[in-house]
């Protein structure tokens, strides 16, 4: 985040800044930036300039550097594991419509991997997720869709309607092996589907959803071999 503070400038001025910082003598992290203020000489007018610029290296605390892609990961099938979650996410007070597939995807949403030399890189997961407030309309596919493996998701408020092409999109979909997940107020109409669907969610309430004229069931949760709950 950038804060710029300006006031009505009376002269000709100009401002060069520096800032030098160095992590563990691997990785240099340089910052320049500098403004300048041109007044004309009735005083009537005038112009200001702004810039930034960043170079920060690259660093890696362990010197894995596969950890640029998503984790976590095993090195040749061994037992050692890695990697991280995508933390403190917020969607909200979204307008979002006319889309041919889904109005909000976050997450690997079919369990996917993929190969980095001798790596293989697994899917990541979501922590401290909240999407609310937002308006979803008219979809080829899902509503809103989160990815397997998240950790405190709240969904909440959100109007989806038409959403939908096949029979197995859904208004909300949860991935699997998520674990304390609220999904509450939320209005879900006319879609092509289920209106809300998860898999194998540990601690997951619903409460206070409106669910109307799905094509498929309303509310469906199964295991993840497929057996319902």
């Amino acid at each position: 985040t950038v804060n710029i503070i300006t006031k009505i400038p009376k002269k000709n001025s100009f401002e060069l800044n520096s800032f030098y910082q160095n992590i563990y003598g691997k990785a240099d992290d340089i910052v320049f930036s500098g403004n300048a203020s041109l007044v004309s000489e009735n005083k009537n007018s005038g112009v200001a300039f702004f810039f930034n610029h960043r170079d920060r290296d690259w660093y890696d605390e362990n010197d894995d550097t596969e950890m640029s892609f998503w984790g976590p990961y095993r090195y040749n099938s061994q037992s050692y594991v890695a990697g991280y979650t995508i933390e403190n996410v917020e969607i909200k007070n979204c307008k979002i419509h006319d889309i041919g597939g889904t109005g909000i995807l976050l997450g690997d949403p079919n369990n996917q991997t993929t190969t980095v030399g001798d790596y293989t890189i697994y899917r990541h997961g979501f922590t401290d997720l909240k999407i609310h407030d937002n308006i979803i309309e008219d979809l080829g596919d899902d509503g809103i869709k989160v990815g397997d493996d998240s950790l405190d998701v709240f969904i909440y408020k959100n109007k989806i309607k038409d959403f939908g092409g096949q029979i197995s999109s859904k208004g909300i979909n949860i991935g699997q092996s998520s674990w304390d997940v609220e999904v509450y107020s939320n209005q879900i109409e006319d879609g092509v589907g289920y209106g809300i669907y998860s898999k194998a969610t540990g601690e997951l309430y619903l409460y206070n959803n409106l669910i109307v004229e799905p094509s498929s069931k309303a509310i469906y949760l199964n295991t993840w071999f497929g057996g319902n709950l």
